[in-house]
């Protein structure tokens, strides 16, 4: 007797477990997108419902980038445009004790600056920190430092202009110049009237003050060796970072755009696009993918084999590489993932990150997919895991032809961190100068240096200055007070208080820094969520009055109305109903679901299958079908023949394309 064995629950997934588990995964964070043919409206963020609202944008956020508020920008418009008031930010901020808006921050003389006072000028005029070339130019081109700020109302003006006057500056200009002064001297920083180029030599001049921190580490040599070794560490930690992140939190295509400022996808997109299209097409475009029945993958190796796109794009030498890919999808993304030297651990991660770099077309694929008996997978069965191979070879293609080009290496992890691990400087360098960190000067021999197969000797002399400039006290510092961060917020934030020069330097280091903590609690996500509570609020006010004011005013009718129309529940529509009953009082419009209650197959004249004309979470009981005039049997004969010439035209076309080629696309 024989006794079947059971693997343990333990023990680690195959890898072909872990695609096909990824894959499934991707149901909970992709959005259901149906064909745009019978469905319209769909929450994207489905997969996060059980989550409170504020917290399931913020997971989003955090997993695909995508910001769900508008900017502050576009709301900072809507409050000027009176969309938004004074009276709806002061209710949202009533309805969130966490914001703590009575919370005195400092007192001027007999004033009590309070956390919501600063909370509202951040939302309503925005204390952002500046970049420190954008702040060098606003203080040469728009003598930011002695004008007051366009937005600055006059209250505030006139307030900051009495306490001058009092303190012997009766000048405007004199009296922002004092009040900047002020700012800088409560974060005990230097004048500032240094102009970048005159900082080119910061080996010589910051490195100096940089030894000093260092002398407790018996550091004794002269600062350059210093510098470099302090230098060649920080590379070698941002590397870590960098590789690490590999997976979870970017794909390697977003690791080349760290380090060369180009985003491989931009080539990618298009075609992935219209490829996607091809595929799914329900008989609206000009012409679909060939072999598509055979599914997107088979049919998309097919494809490249002739497609003289990739001669045009310079990648006639990839596709060759990807002729030996295996014929099973799931395999291909083993392989390719494999190839690329992605841990297994983390393959979920990138999978994920790849469906979700182009959410509506992955989306509509896992629908597709999970809906096996939806009329047009008959004829087109998909997969998202095709999807995913097709994406994983194009990425391929474009990362091998730019690594190639660039570095002369493979477009693998491995080959990256290899040649990077024996380039620090050059990856310091490269990451600073691509996530806009440096000042123009060193930018530009930056750019230099990347357009061209610098020697390592170059690129060791730029990171040295350029880690110098990042720990110099006019650079941006996490854990310091900066010139164009502390100082310049600060200013910004006494010309709407209306706060003198004399009036900050009565205030100590401490207040100054409470003043600020609201500018850094009050992040993009929680921005956004006040604005659109108060946005809402003051929509629903408007509303609800206008109900509760106008209850019971309708004149009685007399008579019939002129027409009584019934519209779709739409916001499109919602307009044009208002619209005509203002024009014409005596036309009477009525609300309902767009199918109007009535859930129904349509089935046309020429159509092979029905049409489901209602929302696609209902199932129709009814079948409408268009025939014939009992007295147009004769047209209707022509119309028939007609129609068959085009079905046969058509399978031609189909059949041509099969065997010579498909047409450009």
């Amino acid at each position: 007797m024989s006794a079947t064995a059971h693997p343990s629950t333990d023990a680690p997934l195959a890898p072909r477990q872990i695609v096909e588990h990824a894959i499934a995964h991707l149901d909970h964070v992709l959005p259901a997108q149906a064909p745009i043919l019978n469905f319209v409206h769909h929450n994207t963020l489905h997969g996060y419902q059980h989550l409170p609202f504020e917290d399931a944008l913020a997971a989003a956020e955090a997993l695909t980038g995508i910001h769900a508020y508008l900017p502050d920008a576009v709301f900072r418009k809507l409050f000027q445009a009176d969309r938004i008031v004074a009276a709806d930010l002061d209710a949202v901020f009533a309805q969130r004790p966490e914001l703590e808006i009575e919370r005195v921050l400092a007192r001027v003389g007999e004033h009590e600056i309070r956390r919501g006072e600063v909370l509202y000028i951040v939302l309503v005029y925005g204390v952002e920190p500046l970049t420190l070339n954008d702040l060098i130019w606003r203080i040469e081109e728009l003598s930011a430092t002695r004008r007051f700020a366009e937005d600055v109302p006059a209250a505030a003006r006139q307030r900051l202009l009495a306490n001058a006057s009092r303190e012997g500056i009766s000048d405007a200009g004199a009296a922002l110049e004092d009040v900047w002064r002020a700012c800088l001297e409560g974060f005990q920083l230097p004048a500032f009237d240094l102009h970048p180029e005159e900082l080119v030599d910061l080996q010589l001049s910051v490195a100096k003050s940089l030894l000093a921190r260092f002398r407790d580490e018996g550091a004794t040599d002269s600062e350059g060796p210093i510098v470099h070794k302090r230098m060649q560490a920080e590379a070698a930690a941002l590397l870590e970072r960098l590789f690490a992140d590999v997976g979870d939190g970017s794909t390697l295509r977003g690791l080349l755009r760290s380090l060369t400022g180009k985003d491989l996808f931009d080539q990618v997109r298009p075609y992935l696009i219209r490829l996607s299209a091809a595929y799914l097409d329900e008989g609206l475009a000009a012409w679909n993918l060939p072999d598509r029945a055979d599914g997107l993958y088979p049919a998309w190796r097919r494809l490249i084999a002739r497609d003289a796109v990739w001669a045009f794009a310079g990648l006639s030498d990839g596709r060759a590489a990807l002729a030996g890919w295996p014929d099973d999808p799931v395999a291909a993304v083993i392989a390719e993932l494999r190839r690329l030297e992605i841990p297994e651990a983390r393959w979920d991660g990138y999978l994920r990150r790849l469906a979700l770099e182009l959410p509506g077309w992955s989306g509509m694929m896992n629908w597709r997919q999970q809906h096996p008996a939806y009329p047009a997978n008959r004829e087109t069965p998909v997969a998202l895991v095709d999807y995913l191979a097709v994406r994983l070879g194009l990425d391929r293609l474009w990362i091998a032809h730019e690594c190639q080009k660039r570095w002369g290496i493979a477009g693998t992890l491995a080959a990256l961190r290899a040649y990077f691990a024996a380039r620090p400087a050059e990856a310091l360098a490269r990451h600073a100068l691509y996530a806009g960190q440096l000042p123009e000067y060193l930018a530009s021999r930056a750019r230099e240096l990347a357009e061209q197969h610098a020697p390592l000797s170059a690129w060791d002399t730029l990171a040295d200055m350029i880690w110098t400039w990042l720990h110099s006290p006019v650079a941006a510092q996490a854990d310091s007070h900066t010139v164009h961060g502390s100082a310049w917020r600060l200013f910004r934030l006494a010309q709407h208080l209306g706060l003198s020069g004399g009036e900050i330097r009565a205030l100590t280091l401490a207040d100054l820094e409470r003043l600020l903590e609201p500018l850094d609690a009050l992040s993009a996500p929680v921005r956004g969520a006040l604005w659109q509570y108060a946005y809402e609020h003051h929509y629903r006010d408007g509303l609800i009055n206008a109900l509760a004011n106008n209850h019971g005013r309708w004149p009685p009718r007399q008579g019939r109305p002129q027409a009584q129309i019934v519209f779709c529940i739409d916001d499109r529509e919602e307009g044009i109903r208002r619209h005509l009953e203002e024009s014409n009082p005596r036309i009477e419009t009525f609300g309902a679901a767009g199918f109007f209650g009535v859930a129904m197959n349509w089935r046309g004249l020429d159509d092979t299958t029905v049409t489901p004309l209602c929302p696609v979470v209902v199932t129709p009981a009814h079948e409408i079908r268009e025939v014939g005039r009992p007295d147009a049997q004769a047209e209707l004969a022509l119309h028939n023949q007609r129609r068959d010439v085009r079905w046969r035209l058509g399978a031609f076309i189909r059949i041509s394309a099969a065997i010579c080629g498909p047409r450009r696309w």
